[in-house]
């Protein structure tokens, strides 16, 4: 009984649950209708959001990319403007400077250089402007080359100008002395040949006939370098003492030489004469007879020049008026020795200083007869010496018609 009461409520409760869950199932199906139905209207607006929202993204990335564009176009433009900018500060410095340089160099106010101004029609093509723009340039270059401007340059033109026109009067002047000087070297030179060539030729003279003296004949001669010039030619001295033929004077011996030299010397000392006369060992070459010889023409010319002759000769001492020399009695002590020859004879009668040779003896030769060589006859030469001594009666000299070998 109970059980089946539990049975039935049991029964009742599940029937009441079924309808209920009937109930429940169709307000399920309802509602689920009625969620499908707004499911499918949901999808719809999402269909249409997810639309609207490509849309959104097209349009938000054509955004940015014109976003992007335009930043773009605004740096371009900040740094056009940046470059004007400084174009602007370029200029307006530039225009300064100009109007500096105006007020300095050409006194004129900016209002001056504004007035009347025109714009080059041929500055107006901007190929034109571009090639003025390069000219500008290069000349800019070689104004930096050329260096600063000088203000003073004008004043030291002046300067310049002034030593300019002094130098060149300095030059006319030195031209002038110049052409002066050559005229004058001109004179001198050709004065000079003449007299040279006048003072050569009484030396050639003179030479030939004191070498006919001293050698008793011969010939001798003094030749210019006919090839050079007067003033810069040399002299060829030719010499042929009696028996021998002409030969330079390189070619003689030790005293012909001495002998020639000795008449070319007096040759000269008789067309310049001098006062003071000093011979340094001449005779040392030669032997006794012309010891004599040169003594003898020696004493034709201490009338007009006073001679010092520096001698080891005894025969040249003997023929001296004053002797000085230098003697050692005492090792290592020099003396002194001064002798007047011509007070010998007051403490010496009849003495003689030195050994006598005359024209005989020990003297030279007589000359051997015969016609002499040349037009004009030999004068031989004697000393004064062999006629104190009574060996030669008569002057300084005795003509003879001969020719004597040396």
């Amino acid at each position: 009984g109970a059980q089946a009461a539990r049975a039935e409520g049991r029964a009742r409760n599940y029937e009441a649950n079924a309808a209920q869950g009937d109930q429940d199932g169709e307000a399920i199906t309802a509602q689920a209708a009625e969620v499908a139905e707004q499911r499918g209207v949901l999808t719809e607006k999402l269909e249409e959001l997810r639309e609207r929202e490509r849309g959104g993204a097209e349009r938000t990335r054509e955004v940015r990319e014109r976003a992007e564009e335009v930043q773009r176009a605004l740096d371009e433009s900040g740094e056009g403007l940046s470059a004007r900018r400084l174009e602007t500060q370029r200029l307006e410095m530039t225009r300064e400077e100009l109007y500096g340089r105006a007020r300095e160099e050409l006194a004129l106010e900016p209002e001056d250089l504004r007035r009347d101004f025109e714009t080059d029609p041929a500055l107006e093509d901007e190929g034109a402007l571009e090639a003025l723009g390069a000219e500008v340039a290069t000349l800019r270059e070689k104004l930096d080359k050329i260096g600063p401007v000088n203000v003073d340059a004008v004043h030291e033109l002046e300067e310049v100008s002034q030593r300019l026109e002094f130098l060149e009067g300095q030059a006319k002047d030195l031209e002038e002395a110049r052409r002066s000087l050559n005229d004058t070297i001109a004179k001198i030179d050709s004065e000079s040949r003449r007299l040279f060539l006048d003072t050569f030729e009484q030396v050639r003279v003179g030479f030939q006939r004191i070498f006919r003296q001293l050698f008793g004949g011969g010939k001798a001669d003094v030749q210019l370098d006919p090839e050079v010039d007067v003033l810069e030619a040399g002299i060829e001295i030719f010499a042929r003492p009696p028996g021998r033929e002409m030969l330079s004077i390189g070619l003689l011996s030790g005293g012909q030489r001495t002998m020639t030299a000795l008449a070319l010397l007096f040759a000269v000392f008789e067309v310049c004469p001098s006062p003071f006369c000093v011979l340094d060992e001449v005779d040392a070459a030669l032997d006794d007879a012309n010891i004599d010889r040169f003594l003898a023409l020696l004493e034709g010319f201490v009338e007009s020049s006073q001679f010092l002759v520096v001698t080891h000769n005894k025969g040249t001492m003997s023929a001296c008026e004053s002797l000085f020399g230098v003697t050692m009695q005492t090792k290592g002590v020099s003396s002194f020795v001064a002798v007047e020859l011509e007070e010998v004879d007051e403490f010496a009668p009849g003495e003689t200083t030195g050994k006598a040779r005359g024209m005989g003896g020990d003297g030279p030769p007589s000359p051997p007869s015969g016609p002499a060589e040349g037009s004009e006859p030999i004068v031989d030469l004697t000393p004064a010496r062999a006629r104190r001594e009574g060996t030669v009666e008569g002057g300084t000299a005795e003509r003879v018609e001969s020719e004597e070998t040396v």
